[in-house]
């Protein structure tokens, strides 16, 4: 219900206003001393920030560089070289936050937010972000939002309209600290754990559909030769536990148990990571852990697990992808929540990519 008020005034109220900011002149860009980067929302989007900030930082090194995130997505920057800003996610927050903050330049990393093109607009003498909508209105530099590349990639399209020359090699690892790892080798140690396979069976609240069926995340687990634990949200051990109790090897749980960080250091200790299209996945694959996405509403090609070692299962349907994550569009399932794209991907093929990938 928050979510979608949000999104409604957003949409509206916050549309009408970038509009408004069309009737003025664009800015001119300033060699920057000071930085703000936006990206409010998703563990995945967040993370996948990362390798374009690290090229800002290398681009301007004398600049003093800010991130502006909510509480949902503050760990991803815990320790990075930027300093951050969290702030709730209302208008009184964020018109509190520009009241109190000026910058030369804003890089708005959002793809459809009205809201966070205001605050670049309204926090810095010149910003640059996404030409999505009704938002490029407000923008002095609105860039072309190209989605059928990786949104790691495209992110850094922001960066190259800035002067970075480059591309996207990696993503960056996730910092934890020395009680985070530790926290991680008791559960391996409590649960005597060596070499296994994390699972992540959970999504994002805005698109449930991501999810693949649950049963069928037990018998992949059943037919490894590795112990499983399962990861999420504390939200969703309800669901981890209906995949459990449809196994018939022990496993075991650390959603729920493990803080977020603590989750990055287990994470990071996996032999293989198996997800669905999620923010997990992308927090596996920044820590070069052999991964594999499944995708139906989404396109790999944006969002795939971003190193060498993983890959992407993806069979598609006539609906898909139904998901636009640069629009704003997170439609519920028009087959009655039936995901039928899910569905075509089978157990076999799962299996048979997780055995090749441990070997």
């Amino acid at each position: 219900m928050l979510i979608g008020l949000i999104r409604w005034l957003d949409k509206y109220i916050g549309g009408l206003k970038c509009l408004a900011f069309g009737l003025f002149p664009k800015r001119r860009f300033i060699q920057p001393k000071r930085i703000l980067a936006i990206q409010l929302w998703g563990l995945g989007e967040s993370t996948l920030t990362l390798p374009a900030l690290y090229a800002l930082k290398k681009r301007f090194p004398e600049a003093k560089i800010e991130v502006l995130a909510t509480k949902r997505n503050e760990e991803i920057y815990y320790k990075q070289p930027f300093k951050l800003r969290v702030v709730a996610l209302n208008p009184f927050s964020l018109l509190s936050f520009v009241l109190n903050n000026k910058y030369d330049l804003v890089v708005d990393f959002e793809e459809y937010l009205n809201s966070s093109a205001l605050v670049a607009r309204m926090a810095g003498k010149h910003c640059i972000g996404f030409d999505t909508g009704v938002r490029k209105h407000a923008l002095d530099n609105a860039i072309p939002y190209d989605d059928m590349k990786h949104t790691s990639e495209t992110f850094f399209d922001l960066v190259r309209a800035l002067g970075v020359k480059g591309e996207v090699e990696k993503l960056v690892a996730l910092k934890v600290s020395d009680a985070d790892d530790q926290a991680a080798l008791r559960f391996m140690q409590e649960h005597k754990l060596n070499r296994f396979i994390g699972i992540a069976p959970g999504a994002a609240e805005s698109s449930r559909q991501r999810i693949w069926p649950l049963d069928r995340f037990a018998k992949v687990a059943d037919s490894l030769d590795h112990p499983v634990v399962f990861f999420g949200g504390p939200d969703e051990t309800g669901l981890i536990e209906d995949v459990r109790k449809q196994m018939k090897k022990e496993s075991f749980i650390a959603a729920g148990k493990l803080s977020l960080r603590q989750s990055f250091a287990l994470v990071k200790r996996s032999k293989l990571f198996i997800s669905n299209d999620s923010g997990l996945m992308h927090v596996a694959a920044a820590m070069d852990v052999p991964t594999i996405g499944l995708f139906g509403p989404n396109l790999p090609e944006r969002w795939r697990p971003y190193n060498k070692k993983s890959t992407a299962i993806y069979k598609g349907h006539e609906c898909s992808p139904c998901i636009n994550s640069h629009k704003g569009e997170f439609p519920k399932c028009k087959f009655n929540d039936d995901n039928k794209c899910m569905k075509k991907i089978n157990v076999e093929e799962v299996v048979k990519a997780a055995r090749k990938m441990l070997k």
